[in-house]
């Protein structure tokens, strides 16, 4: 009825500590010097967006060492990923002179593949963690035999 109370003077607040991760919390609210009663009531902190970025470039190999032996090369660059980061050929839009490391991301070219450009088309999925959410990108990438 137009009653302003102070905290701390008429009521005092129980706030849960480490309320900066993910998760609900609830919060209590106790009436102190006069005022008796609580109530209590919660709220929710969603998980962030995984800040995921792939950086993609074309890779030039030597048809000369890969007639000999196969060669590895790296086209893409991850940062800002939050959990752990796994990489998968699509068999879509791939060449099948390029396979893809599931762990580093890492392309190896077949020994023996002639000159030309190809191309492999890969999904990014980082997991996620308490915080973040799961995030995934596609990306194709090309490898220059020449």
């Amino acid at each position: 009825h137009g009653l302003r109370l102070a905290e701390g003077a008429d009521y005092r607040v129980e706030r849960p500590a480490g309320r900066t991760n993910a998760g609900t919390y609830a919060y209590v609210v106790r009436g102190v010097n006069g005022f008796a009663g609580t109530s209590s009531a919660s709220f929710r902190i969603e998980r962030a967006a995984n800040g995921m970025r792939v950086r993609k470039s074309t890779r030039k190999v030597a048809a000369a060492r890969v007639a000999r032996k196969k060669r590895v090369v790296r086209p893409l660059g991850v940062t800002g990923a939050s959990g752990r980061v796994r990489y998968r050929r699509l068999s879509k839009g791939s060449s099948k002179r390029l396979s893809v490391n599931r762990r580093t991301g890492k392309v190896t070219v077949r020994k023996g593949t002639k000159p030309g450009t190809y191309t492999v088309r890969i999904r990014v999925t980082a997991a996620g963690d308490a915080n973040h959410r799961a995030a995934a990108k596609t990306v194709t990438c090309k490898v220059v035999v020449k």
